[in-house]
């Protein structure tokens, strides 16, 4: 009974001041999905689910990349796509965006250079970055790693 008052607890605190919730089955099964998923989500890194989209900028004139902006998608194994917003900000609340963060800026600086390698001219990429990277050391621990 607390561990069902306790979930209805953290759901009214989801919805803001001055408002109350009931404890539903609902509840308790969005929170095994949420479990599962975030079970999920830390084996991805290890099978190799995530994969980075780059979204080109090509200038009008002359054609050439002039920027990219690196995307990460999850392709997992049951449910198929799985879009960003579903599971970015879980990645944040349990910190392991600081992992996932980190595969990111290390597969963009990857392909990079595997396309100047090919003969590309250089162009930027833009990786977004959570405040919970930047409060990390990660950014400094990657320079010198």
């Amino acid at each position: 009974m607390l561990s069902n008052a306790d979930m209805a607890m953290y759901q009214a605190k989801e919805a803001g001041r001055n408002t109350y919730r009931f404890y539903t089955e609902e509840m308790n099964q969005e929170m095994k999905n949420r479990l599962q998923l975030e079970k999920d989500m830390r084996n991805a890194l290890a099978h190799n689910e995530f994969v980075l989209e780059y979204q080109p900028i090509i200038d009008s004139q002359s054609n050439p990349v002039v920027h990219a902006e690196a995307l990460i998608r999850w392709q997992h194994p049951e449910l198929g796509h799985i879009a960003p917003d579903k599971f970015i900000h879980l990645a944040e609340e349990t910190g392991f965006i600081i992992q996932l963060g980190e595969w990111v800026l290390r597969t963009a600086v990857s392909q990079m250079n595997l396309w100047l390698k090919d003969g590309l001219q250089p162009f930027s990429v833009a990786v977004n970055i959570s405040s919970r990277q930047l409060e990390s050391n990660i950014l400094i621990n990657l320079r010198s790693g």
